[in-house]
This record gives C-alpha cells, sequence and structure tokens, in this order.
C-alpha cells in the first residue's frame, strides 16, 4: 500500500462511485475546499495492481485535538478484488504505518454488515458507544489500541 498521487485520486473517485453507500461521502471529501485543513489531516492511500488502483483507505486525523488518533473514514476494495486477503493486506499495511508513525488508536465507522463486524472484530477492532451522528446515518463507531 502506498500513499496516493494526485492522478489516483481520480481512481479513488471512480471506484468510489461504484459504491452507492460511499460515493458522496469520498466525493466531497475529496472536492469540498471547506475542509478546514489546519485541523484535518486527510490522507489517502492506495493498493495497486498492474498499475490501478483495486483498493484504498482514507483517513483523518484531529490535529487541534486527536494527538495520536486517527479515523479510518474510508476502505473500500474493488468488486472483482474482494475475498482476496487484499482488504486484510491494506488493513495491516495501514495498523503496521499507524503505529510507526506514533498514532495511539485508530478509529472506525461503519455500516452494521455481518461481513464487516466479523472483519474489524477479528482485527482487534472493539465497539463503542454509538455517537448521535452515527445513530442516523445507521453506522457502528469501533476502536482498536496500538
Amino acid at each position: 500500500m502506498e500513499t496516493a498521487t494526485c492522478s489516483q485520486l481520480k481512481e479513488i473517485l471512480a471506484l468510489s462511485l461504484r459504491n452507492d453507500f460511499y460515493k458522496d461521502d469520498i466525493w466531497n471529501l475529496i472536492t469540498d475546499s471547506k475542509v478546514d485543513h489546519k485541523k484535518f489531516m486527510v490522507r489517502y492511500f492506495v493498493k495497486t495492481e498492474n498499475g490501478k488502483v483495486i483498493g484504498f483507505i482514507i483517513t483523518t486525523e484531529r490535529t487541534d485535538l486527536w494527538w495520536g488518533k486517527i479515523l479510518l473514514e474510508y476502505m473500500l476494495v474493488d468488486e472483482k478484488h474482494r475475498g482476496k486477503g487484499v482488504g486484510q493486506e491494506m488493513l495491516d499495511d495501514f495498523v503496521s504505518w499507524a503505529d510507526s508513525n506514533a498514532k495511539t488508536s485508530m478509529k472506525v465507522q461503519f455500516p452494521p454488515t455481518k461481513m464487516l463486524l466479523h472483519f474489524y472484530g477479528k482485527n482487534g477492532f472493539k465497539e463503542l458507544e454509538l455517537e448521535y451522528s452515527a445513530q442516523i446515518c445507521n453506522l457502528v463507531n469501533w476502536y482498536k489500541m496500538l
């Protein structure tokens, strides 16, 4: 997994447009000039195969409040590559990156599907109490200490 280049952001957008749950949020995150980059640091990581993006992770950090904590905003693997360990490899790489960059914990919000509950649970994430914003979006909050 590597940090995304500017041209790969277009591939992230194209991949996210095929996912109804994430497409609007990712579009807004990448294109919104109102994001306060003094308070939020956004990072884009990609997994490629033969030069094409087959999966990505988008993270945010609050630089003014959350020292050492990182939010895994989005993780998506192209449908053609699901079930082949790509998501696991991406998460493992990201956890290693976070640990080596002095992150102490990570949080993830996701729709509570059986597949995602199992995936994050087997990777050491634990459930947090639901926040109001997550409840209205039908998401669950999980965290992992590093």
